[in-house]
């Protein structure tokens, strides 16, 4: 029985040398959030609130906000956290504002 066993063993081919795996990269920091000074006051007021959108010509001319972990937080309740029935103009949860320029808002 161990002649059997030195058998299978000898013939088994040599293992190959594994190439060492190469460190993975460093993920890229997020950037952080740039505040412009006329919106300070806004933001620190309520963190919820991420841009500003106006619309010559029209009456839109309001605070927009984004909250990806409450999606429809916005749809009915105003930037002071009231109910209001027009709700208060949000982006898509989906939106990732640091990596396209095309956003949804509603």
């Amino acid at each position: 029985m161990d002649g059997q066993v030195s058998a299978l063993l000898s013939e088994t081919p040599p293992l190959e040398p594994q190439p060492t795996p190469s460190p993975l990269p460093e993920p890229t920091p997020s950037p952080i959030p740039q505040v412009l000074e006329k919106y300070a006051a806004l933001a620190a007021e309520n963190p919820d609130a991420i841009g500003w959108l106006k619309i010559e010509g029209t009456a839109i001319d309001n605070v927009v906000m984004h909250t990806p972990d409450e999606p429809d937080k916005y749809l009915h309740i105003d930037f002071y956290g009231n109910y209001s029935n027009r709700g208060t103009l949000y982006l898509d949860e989906a939106c990732d504002i640091w990596e396209s320029m095309a956003i949804s808002s509603f």
